[in-house]
């Protein structure tokens, strides 16, 4: 090969890098947030999942996104869809957030396991921000459903404030019969650092 040919080469190189420069600069920030907004209204809930993440990830700059994280947080369906743009609001709009821990405050006491389980994992996923919802939290930890008091025990763990009485939640779920309850403790007891002897 030639000198005129690596030259050439090495500039072809540097026009291509330069290139996936740009694109990336403009997929990236409060640029990507139209396209993210885009996504998270589509049908395909994979899609949806990752927006949501992107958004969290951009934080205050996503603003124009919170009306429909929101409503995806709080809307009937897909639970998965709700812990996941309940997740990205703390990151963006604290008040927003704390409106989606109000809306699935009560639903803790709901009869379908289905609707106690997804309150718990919303309020979680809100992690500090929830710390309202600690106490409530606590009075389902004993719920006759096993997912639900999974789901309770990982939510308490994620907002872990106020750290005594969380942690006495966790403590009691230690003794819980189901052992993926206990497990989801005893994990959540060492993320929080309250471990100790007892």
């Amino acid at each position: 090969m030639t000198a005129r040919q690596i030259g050439f080469n090495l500039a072809a190189l540097a026009v291509l890098m330069a290139l996936l420069g740009v694109v990336y600069w403009q997929h990236t920030g409060a640029r990507a947030v139209p396209e993210l907004i885009q996504a998270l209204q589509s049908d395909d809930l994979q899609a949806q999942l990752l927006a949501a993440h992107g958004l969290k990830d951009i934080g205050v700059p996503a603003q124009a996104a919170v009306p429909l994280l929101v409503e995806l947080a709080t809307a009937d369906g897909r639970s998965l869809l709700h812990s996941e743009a309940a997740g990205a609001l703390p990151w963006i709009d604290l008040t927003a957030a704390r409106k989606v821990m109000l809306a699935w405050l009560p639903k803790l006491q709901d009869p379908d396991p289905q609707v106690r389980r997804d309150a718990a994992a919303v309020l979680g996923a809100l992690g500090p921000v929830a710390k309202p919802a600690v106490h409530s939290l606590l009075g389902v930890v004993n719920d006759p459903n096993t997912v639900v008091r999974d789901r309770v025990v990982r939510a308490l763990g994620a907002i872990a404030l106020p750290n005594g009485l969380v942690v006495r939640g966790l403590m009691q779920a230690l003794r819980d019969p189901e052992w993926t309850v206990r497990y989801a403790a005893i994990t959540q007891l060492s993320y929080t650092g309250a471990l100790n002897p007892e």
